[in-house]
């Protein structure tokens, strides 16, 4: 991958968290069972579109 293409990337997506934060999403429970302050990995596993990535982005803007 060369790096102009790389740069467009994540710029894309930059561009798409900032969108992102207008938007409300519901929280749920198993939010709280991510460790943000653990020194291991953390594995959020589940069916495809079953809202993991947006799990994870509301973990991620709640506890800074």
């Amino acid at each position: 991958m060369d790096k102009r293409t790389l740069e467009t990337i994540l710029a894309d997506q930059a561009e798409e968290l900032v969108l992102k934060q207008t938007l409300h999403f519901c929280q749920r429970k198993e939010e709280d069972k991510i460790d943000l302050k653990s020194t291991q990995a953390q594995v959020v596993i589940g069916v495809r579109r079953s809202g993991k990535s947006t799990l994870c982005y509301n973990a991620l803007t709640r506890k800074k």
